[in-house]
């Protein structure tokens, strides 16, 4: 996973606990983390799904990236 990927993990971290549900509109996300598009954020949600740090539960309203539920931390580094 890399270190944007991490980022985001770390962001939904802060709005809900591990594995509790929480759906965020893409523009919060874009505004919040300086990302440039919605389809980047897509991506990185998708890649975060794959690597099975994340949960899709739901597919959200246009606006939202959907309910999500995170599965693990992000690992600390030193």
């Amino acid at each position: 996973m890399g270190p944007r990927q991490e980022e985001l993990l770390s962001y939904f971290q802060g709005l809900a606990p591990v594995g509790q549900p929480v759906e965020v509109p893409l523009a919060w996300i874009a505004q919040d983390l300086g990302f440039n598009t919605r389809q980047a954020i897509r991506n990185l949600i998708a890649d975060l799904i794959s690597h099975r740090a994340i949960h899709k539960v739901a597919v959200g309203a246009l606006a939202s990236s959907g309910v999500l539920v995170v599965l693990k931390r992000v690992e600390q580094r030193l």
